[in-house]
Order: C-alpha cells, then sequence, then structure tokens
C-alpha cells in the first residue's frame, strides 16, 4: 500500500466533510502518525477506516465503515438479518459482522471495500461515492 494512495483517500474523505480523528501534518515535513497504519475519518453518521488489506495484499487497501457499533443480535443472528443486504452489494463490497467486546451479546456490522492501486488511475473517486453512498443507505435500513 502506498503512502500517496493512502493520503489521496484520507484527502477525498475530508473533502466530503469527514473529520480526522489523527493530528493533521502541519508542514510536509510532519508525518501522520497512527498506530498500525489505520487511519480514522469521523462522519456524523459513522466512522470510516482506511488501512492496510486484512488480505494482506501489498497492491491493496481495506476502507471499511462502521455501520452500526452494537447491534443487540448475535453475530450469528446479525448475519441472518443482513445477508439479503449483503447478497445484493456491487462486487467488491463486502458486509462483515463483527461481535463486540462491550459485554454482551452484541454485534458490528462493517462495509468494507478493497481498492486495488490499480483504482488509482481515476476511478477511485466512483469507488469511494458508491461506498460512501451504501454505507448511509445500509444504515439508514438497519435503523429504520
Amino acid at each position: 500500500m502506498e503512502r500517496e494512495h493512502v493520503f489521496t483517500v484520507l484527502d477525498w474523505f475530508l473533502l466530503e466533510g469527514g473529520e480526522p480523528s489523527y493530528e493533521t501534518p502541519q508542514s510536509e515535513a510532519d508525518e501522520i502518525k497512527l498506530a498500525g497504519g489505520i487511519y480514522e475519518i469521523r462522519f456524523d453518521e459513522f466512522e470510516v477506516y482506511v488501512g492496510p488489506s486484512t488480505n494482506l495484499h501489498d497492491g491493496e487497501m481495506d476502507v471499511a465503515a462502521l455501520i452500526r457499533p452494537a447491534l443487540a443480535f448475535d453475530p450469528d443472528a446479525a448475519q441472518d438479518l443482513i445477508r439479503p443486504l449483503a447478497e445484493s452489494l456491487p462486487d467488491g463490497f463486502v458486509l462483515e459482522v463483527q461481535p463486540t467486546d462491550n459485554g454482551r451479546d452484541d454485534s458490528s456490522i462493517w462495509l468494507v471495500v478493497r481498492l486495488p492501486v490499480a483504482a488509482f488511475d481515476g476511478e477511485y473517486a466512483t469507488t469511494l461515492r458508491d461506498f460512501m453512498d451504501l454505507a448511509r443507505r445500509i444504515r439508514h435500513l438497519l435503523l429504520s
């Protein structure tokens, strides 16, 4: 994952109204540093995380939105609940269910897209726009 590609994605989210949860550099000599190379951008509806691919492919980065941090279903029930939604997603987008660590049997729902380095020839902006639209729609469906 190239550093310049990470900053391209972070800039896109900031221009869309996201607020960084990391310190922005004051000059080009400063670096943005965050544990594990994962960057968080906050929106009113959810947080977006940008970092290395969990598939461990050097030519990819993951962009993930925490759609629901604590859905009151255990992971299996949550998976059953979102299955129809997950099956209708465009190629490249994945809905994931993770158990929470809040001491209850809750689940968190994530929307994930993997961006290959090849996407930075111009199509990344369309993918990110689709990602944000999907994240908002899915969050609305899960809250209604």
